[in-house]
Parts: structure tokens; C-alpha cells; sequence
């Protein structure tokens, strides 16, 4: 049975596959990615998982060895803050930090928490995360050589 999964790539698009075998290979495979130099994470409900693929899962593509260094970007109309080790990892090991309110948002799936009381209570929209995932690259490159 084909289920449909959400890819979340660094510096692409984001988009939405149908696969047959619940496979991550095929899933990328689909959006025409190679693995080579690249971390793959499967998430469903919010946390890390593992295949078979289910349906509403998302699967993350993000640089072997992680990103390096800190961004600030302007964001779904704020300015938001991502930094490596961050020493709260909630809600995932990914995220950025509102600067103008108490909200953190979850770079793999959009759902915007607040930081207090680390309640979800929206969702970013995929074209805002693909804003701040499209920014990083380069950024936090420029920083962590000293650019």
C-alpha cells in the first residue's frame, strides 16, 4: 500500500512523494537526491523513528556531520536564531529560537512550541521552513569559517 511522506532537504524544495515500498531510498530516489555526504532522518509524530515509512512521515536531508556554527534569520515575519549545540534540545536536535517572542520552532517539522510551556501551537509554513533551511548553508558556513 503507497503511503505519502513530507521531504524536508536542506536548500530544496520542499515536497510531498507518494512511495510504493515505504522505503527512504525510494522516497529519495523520487526526488532525485543521492546519499552520498548526506544524514537521513525519518520523523512521525514529532520524534526520530525508523522505517517502514508510514503514511504523514517526514524524512529530514541534512549534511553529513550536521551544521556548523549559528544563523539568524528573518522568518515568517520574525527573526529566529539557530545555533550547533544547543544546550536544549528540545523540540528536536534542529531548531531555532524566536528572538522577538518565546517560541522555538522544530526545523524537521514546522510546529512552532512555546517555550514556556513547550506547548505546540502552530505550524510554520512549509514555505517559511524552506526559507530558514535554504538560508543555513551558506550562512552558517560564512560563520563558522570566520566569513
Amino acid at each position: 500500500m503507497p503511503v505519502r511522506v513530507r521531504i524536508v532537504a536542506l536548500g530544496h524544495s520542499v515536497r510531498e512523494v507518494e512511495v510504493g515500498s515505504a522505503s527512504v531510498e525510494e522516497a529519495l530516489r523520487l526526488t532525485g537526491f543521492s546519499l552520498a555526504g548526506l544524514e537521513v532522518y525519518v520523523w512521525r509524530s514529532g520524534k526520530k523513528s525508523s522505517p517502514p515509512l508510514e503514511d504523514g512521515d517526514i524524512i529530514t536531508i541534512v549534511p553529513a556531520g550536521g551544521i556548523r556554527g549559528e544563523a539568524t534569520i528573518k522568518a515568517a515575519g520574525h527573526v529566529w536564531r539557530v545555533h550547533q549545540n544547543d544546550a536544549d534540545p528540545f523540540p528536536s536536535n534542529l531548531h531555532a529560537h524566536c528572538l522577538d517572542r518565546p517560541e522555538t520552532v522544530d526545523l524537521y517539522t514546522g510546529n512552532v512550541y512555546d517555550a514556556q510551556t513547550r506547548t505546540c501551537i502552530r505550524r510554520m509554513r512549509p514555505k517559511d521552513l524552506e526559507k530558514i533551511w535554504g538560508y543555513l548553508p551558506q550562512r552558517l558556513h560564512r560563520q563558522a569559517s570566520g566569513g
